[in-house]
């Protein structure tokens, strides 16, 4: 992804790239919601190993189309790979989101075990940062980082990533849980948000080449995901089906306009000399978002759901493969005071992702690179 996106920069103008970007990133939502589907179409009508053979032909098309593309290589200075640096930001991303994701179930708050896990993370991190300071070729760019309009525009990808994947993630939890769907209804409700973020990322990288304007179209989307993500902790209780489906896309389409504008103010700023290694900052930075907000989340809806009642932190891990038949497994008379605690457990996760976005369009608004 990063190669690919480099190379669209290389080859196009930049008040083009928007374009191009929209084209990219809208590809890119057609594919990932495609490969579930087709891999759960694979599984029930073939066999589960089509999901791995699939790829044998995808990836023979992928090679021959790749050889297509020109293989000039520009002079370049000697590249020596940052080991140290590399284990670094894996023992401290690996421990601090395993510790994260277990807090509340798998390791209880009070547990030793979680702090530590926590503090060797930390540390891990903070020696990442002596270290790549003084790395020959640093894995993680500080210098190119310190540039105000790369780091905001990277923390806004980050923002956007964690916001995206947790409701992505728990989405379907809540229309299984609190609303009722079975398991593949509440999949394919994902079909939504991946239409939705695609037309906007395409409509966005067009404005983009049409008016040269960048931040206005992320600070704009994102804050609107935020007022959605607001109106469905608020109505959630009430809200018909319909409503739901409404304040999701509409959350979606505000999400779609992040990436684009994002990508082509940070290859913009940093330069042709560093547009690899700049492509390849917003990748991580989406990638670490999207994990980090994930596990925060998680740990949200565990620790309103299951902190007082243990019950439900038990059921919660089933409710993934089970849907609204996992409440089946709770007593009648309980059920009711169940229903309410995960819907009160939602409203605060939907809380939540309003907040990351909000955090989001106000770091967009804030980059200094407005037009190109």
């Amino acid at each position: 992804m990063t190669l690919a996106q480099a190379l669209i920069s290389e080859s196009v103008p930049p008040r083009d790239r928007g374009r191009y970007q929209g084209y990219f990133a809208t590809l890119f939502a057609v594919a990932s919601a495609a490969g579930p589907v087709l891999g759960g179409y694979l599984t029930e009508h073939l066999s589960w190993r089509w999901v791995f053979a699939i790829n044998l032909p995808l990836g023979i098309v992928a090679a021959l189309l790749a050889l297509r593309i020109s293989s000039r290589v520009p002079a370049a200075a000697p590249f020596r790979f940052d080991l140290p640096g590399t284990l670094l930001f894996v023992t401290g991303g690996t421990l601090g989101l395993y510790a994260l994701a277990s807090a509340g179930h798998r390791l209880p708050w009070a547990a030793p075990a979680l702090y530590v896990l926590l503090l060797v993370a930390a540390a891990a991190l903070a020696a990442l940062v002596w270290w790549e300071r003084r790395a020959a070729d640093p894995l993680i760019p500080l210098p190119l980082l310190a540039v105000p309009a790369i780091l905001r525009a990277n923390a806004t990808v980050a923002l956007f990533a964690a916001a995206l994947f947790g409701t992505i993630l728990y989405l379907p939890l809540y229309l299984q849980l609190a609303r009722g769907f079975a398991v593949g209804e509440s999949g394919l409700l994902l079909l939504p948000i991946t239409l939705a973020i695609a037309v906007s990322s395409t409509l966005t990288g067009r404005a983009i080449s049409r008016s040269g304007r960048l931040t206005v179209y992320p600070s704009a989307g994102l804050a609107t995901s935020a007022v959605a993500f607001l109106a469905l902790a608020a109505t959630m209780h009430g809200a018909p089906a319909w409503l739901v489906l409404v304040l999701i896309v509409a959350g979606a389409a505000g999400m779609g306009t992040v990436m684009p504008a994002m990508q082509i103010i940070v290859q913009d700023t940093a330069g042709t000399a560093a547009l690899g290694t700049a492509t390849a900052t917003v990748s991580v930075s989406r990638s670490v978002g999207g994990a980090v907000g994930s596990v925060v989340i998680g740990a949200v809806l565990f620790a309103v759901a299951g902190g007082a009642d243990s019950g439900i932190a038990a059921l919660l891990p089933g409710a993934a493969e089970l849907g609204g038949a996992a409440l089946q497994q709770v007593a009648p008379a309980d059920r009711a005071a169940v229903a309410g605690q995960l819907s009160h457990a939602f409203e605060v996760v939907f809380g939540t992702l309003a907040a990351i976005a909000a955090a989001g369009a106000a770091l967009a608004a804030s980059i200094p690179r407005k037009r190109i």
